[in-house]
């Protein structure tokens, strides 16, 4: 079965959005997203990318910092994402082996 995953191209989310393409380029380039495509015009964005995509330009615009700081701050959302994730991993784990000590 071929999982179906949304993307939208650059233009499209620079309309929709109201994101500069600039922005968007400046956060490729400090890796806070990974576009498929190898050139700007065949660049294709998943949802998730666009999530971390409207956070970068709200962060860079709300607390006027520069890209890579944004890039840190997005680097320490997604770690505190992930690690979140585990310990709700772990916590149910945790939670089917105290119920089969029972």
């Amino acid at each position: 079965m071929t999982e179906h995953v949304n993307s939208i191209t650059l233009t499209d989310l620079c309309r929709i959005e109201g994101i500069r393409r600039d922005a968007v380029t400046a956060i490729v380039e400090y890796g806070i997203v990974k576009p498929q495509g190898n050139v700007t015009q065949e660049w294709l964005f998943e949802s998730g990318s666009v999530y971390w995509i409207k956070k970068a330009t709200r962060l860079q615009m709300d607390l006027e910092l520069d890209w890579l700081a944004v890039a840190m701050v997005i680097d320490l959302l997604k770690q505190k994402d992930a690690l979140e994730a585990e310990n709700q991993r772990i916590n149910r784990l945790l939670q089917r082996f105290m119920n089969d000590m029972e």
